[in-house]
């Protein structure tokens, strides 16, 4: 599944891509979730912790603000710092990074 979004993890990780199995559409978004964690616990460790710059966040969808949140929120990457830039004069109030910024700051 990451290797479908991180093609180069192909080679990090030397295995050849494979197709999924197919699921439905919220088990595929739980699964990339989980997988997307687990990847983020197993790369940021106390003696290399990561750290991840996302740039111009006021253009992510919300599928990808979505996989952020939950990434931050999980209890299992104690090693991982994400820093995020956005540009304030182009988000509204009911803009999705506008909500995205009120969920992660509550």
């Amino acid at each position: 599944v990451l290797t479908r979004i991180i093609p180069r993890l192909c080679a990090v990780m030397g295995i050849s891509a494979t197709d999924p199995v197919q699921i439905g559409f919220n088990d595929a978004q739980n699964r990339l979730k989980y997988l997307f964690e687990s990847m983020i616990s197993a790369i940021a460790t106390p003696s290399q912790p990561l750290v991840l710059f996302l740039d111009d966040m006021q253009w992510a969808d919300k599928s990808s603000l979505q996989l952020i949140k939950c990434t931050l929120a999980s209890s299992e990457n104690k090693c991982f710092l994400c820093i995020g830039s956005y540009r304030e004069n182009e988000i509204s109030n009911d803009h999705p990074f506008a909500e995205f910024l009120s969920d992660i700051i509550t």
